[in-house]
Parts: C-alpha cells; sequence; structure tokens
C-alpha cells in the first residue's frame, strides 16, 4: 500500500503508475472527477486541463 497526495500527483499513484480519475470527498463521500477539485486564479487560462504523469 502506497499513501500520497493525490492532488500533488494529479491522481497518479507513485506506488503502481495507475492514474485515479476520481477522487471521494471526505465530507460527503462523493466521487467527483479530480479536475473538478483544481482551482485557477481569475486571470488564468480556465481551459486547461490537469496534467497526467505518465505511468511509471
Amino acid at each position: 500500500m502506497t499513501r500520497w497526495n493525490v492532488f500533488w500527483t494529479g491522481g497518479c499513484c507513485p506506488g503502481c503508475g495507475h492514474a485515479w480519475k476520481l477522487t471521494a470527498c471526505y465530507a460527503c463521500h462523493k466521487a467527483t472527477p479530480l479536475a473538478h477539485w483544481y482551482h485557477y486564479p481569475d486571470d488564468a487560462d480556465a481551459t486547461r486541463a490537469v496534467q497526467v504523469p505518465a505511468s511509471v
């Protein structure tokens, strides 16, 4: 088992290389796309996507 911060790696597990597309809220347990968790400043390009690292 590997522990890591899913947001620091864009959802890619450093242990096995699996790229998680969803993550769940600890409060409500609802799973949503990982990209929905990222917020950018108003002057940033809102169309850019989260870059998921290549599998190991």
